[in-house]
Formats: C-alpha cells, sequence, structure tokens
C-alpha cells in the first residue's frame, strides 16, 4: 500500500495501482472472491498478490508504505 495524499485525498491505494484500499476491501466483504476483483476492476496494474497484500497489512496493522513524493 502506499499514500498519494493528493490524489485520494488522504486514503492507502493499493502500491502501483490507481485503486483505493477501501475499495478492494469492501469488494472483498461482499464477498467477492480475487477473480471477481481482478474482472471488476479495470486497473491493469492490478495482481493477485496486491490483493493478498492488502489482505495482509491491514489484517496485520502494518503501516502503509510511504511514497517517497508524498
Amino acid at each position: 500500500m502506499e499514500g498519494r495524499k493528493a490524489m485520494t485525498m488522504g486514503r492507502p491505494l493499493l502500491e502501483r495501482t490507481r485503486l483505493i484500499v477501501e475499495h478492494i476491501l469492501s469488494e472483498m466483504a461482499a464477498g467477492m472472491t480475487d477473480a471477481e476483483i481482478l474482472d471488476d476492476n479495470d486497473d491493469d496494474t492490478l495482481r493477485p498478490r496486491s490483493i493478498r497484500t492488502t489482505i495482509l497489512r491491514t489484517s496485520t496493522g502494518r503501516p502503509e508504505k510511504r511514497n517517497r513524493t508524498s
């Protein structure tokens, strides 16, 4: 995860994507599978690894990765 505050009003993004973590978590909470999430989002940079990393970091409370320009 990374932060680009100017672009997302301070909400973290999935690393190397334009997708807000909160959006992916809400799709998972709605019962969507990884494959459905990948199909539902047009961001070509989204990978299954990004989804798993999001789950890991939010469940363990690990801080987001900071973008050097923010």
